[in-house]
């Protein structure tokens, strides 16, 4: 793993993706579908280390192109085995959240994991001179807790925008179907 920033998170580089790639796959793909409502089908796009690795190795040409360097640290892992990994749009000028993987119990602990993993995005922003920090797909119930950071820091420098997509990463033959939940649909498989 790469350097440490506090005692429960590491920074991630590239080596160490790939193996949290299978485990996200591997629970992915033994969901649980007692989670889905009834009549519905849950649909996924697995993050794979060829979807993560895509978009890094574009980040880094462009890196390469601008700055002469490319990134080194690719997300950061916390000891309650929660992970979030990231790419840099150097065109966009953004920092992309891929992936955030975290427990699905509620509560306070679940918050401060998410908002230590988050910070480690934004810190990573700004030490490429970055503006924007974008999270998106991110499961509701976490969509609304970004507000502990704005309590917490203030006005934040990189701006934390979080959006959801109403249009999915995949094409739908013969209309979308309403009784799909796609879980998760997260920056990773929009390539």
């Amino acid at each position: 793993m790469a350097h440490g920033i506090q005692d429960n998170i590491r920074y991630l580089c590239a080596d160490d993706i790939d193996e949290l790639c299978i485990e996200d796959t591997r629970t992915l793909l033994d969901m649980d579908k007692a989670r889905t409502a009834e009549g519905h089908t849950i649909m996924t796009i697995l993050p794979t280390m060829d979807l993560i690795d895509w978009q890094h190795k574009r980040a880094d040409f462009m890196a390469m192109k601008i700055h002469k360097n490319s990134p080194t640290v690719k997300g950061a892992l916390h000891s309650s085995n929660a992970w979030i990994y990231w790419h840099h749009d150097f065109r966009k000028q953004r920092l992309f959240v891929q992936r955030i993987r975290i427990s699905d119990e509620p509560g306070g602990e679940r918050d401060d994991v998410l908002v230590s993993l988050v910070l480690c995005a934004i810190r990573e922003a700004q030490s490429w001179a970055l503006p924007t920090v974008v999270l998106w797909g991110v499961a509701s119930d976490l969509h609304n807790r970004f507000d502990i950071l704005k309590t917490r820091l203030g006005r934040l420098n990189p701006i934390l925008q979080t959006q959801r997509r109403e249009t999915t990463s995949f094409r739908w033959r013969g209309g979308k179907n309403d009784k799909t939940d796609i879980i998760p649909d997260e920056h990773y498989a929009w390539n």
